[in-house]
């Protein structure tokens, strides 16, 4: 069997590693690449020619003098030069402007990022064979079921994190390390091992990956 060859593009570093790493265990898929930045993500599509992309839409913008969701750039330049390569969506964004605006620039699926593993590689597969897929939480906000609202509204009965466990999951995800953490947020690096702890235990995690797994499957990522 031919494996899917893809790109995932997320500002996110630890996320976007800990899910090429369950994708790569599958053996369907072939990751040519982890981009954390649009300008690097167009770079890379160019050098690596991957079948299908995952796609966060907020990441570094290209062009600062333009206030939107940088992932949309990344759509636009790829319709622009009518690039093969098919792009699927993974975001917090879960307003149907920014759904709207990335299936017109040409993304072939939306997920939010309170989805699981097993969806992503449902949307990869589905979208690989000439499919649209929309998580079914997207396609009820474009039918106008469900209001508009925030990843975070979504998730009252999920997860309970305080503001600053939020913060230091946060920088976790993008890879900093203890000491940058605790530069970042003016905080002992004894305090930011101890949140790290905190949210483990929390999240029924075994270590950091296994923790921004579990964050990114409910939504807090």
């Amino acid at each position: 069997m031919t494996k899917i060859r893809l790109l995932i593009a997320d500002d996110h570093k630890l996320l976007a590693e800990t899910v090429s790493d369950i994708l790569k265990a599958t053996n369907k898929f072939e990751i040519v690449a982890i981009c954390h930045t649009s300008k690097d993500t167009l770079w890379s599509i160019q050098l690596y020619n991957p079948e299908i992309i995952l796609l966060d839409l907020n990441m570094p913008v290209i062009n600062n003098d333009v206030p939107r969701a940088s992932g949309l750039d990344v759509l636009e330049e790829l319709r622009s030069k009518q690039d093969t390569v098919k792009a699927i969506i993974i975001s917090s964004f879960n307003h149907s402007t920014f759904i709207k605006q990335s299936l017109n620039l040409g993304a072939k699926g939306y997920l939010l990022k309170n989805t699981s593993i097993e969806e992503i590689e449902t949307a990869i597969l589905t979208v690989s064979k000439g499919g649209i897929y929309l998580q079914k939480e997207v396609e009820a906000i474009l039918k106008g079921k469900q209001r508009d609202i925030e990843v975070e509204d979504s998730l009252v009965n999920a997860i309970s994190l305080t503001k600053r466990e939020k913060e230091v999951l946060e920088y976790i995800s993008r890879g900093f390390r203890t000491e940058d953490i605790a530069i970042a947020l003016n905080l002992k690096k004894y305090t930011v091992d101890e949140y790290r702890d905190n949210l483990i235990h929390k999240m029924k995690a075994k270590n950091s990956a296994e923790l921004i797994r579990i964050a990114f499957e409910a939504g807090l990522l």
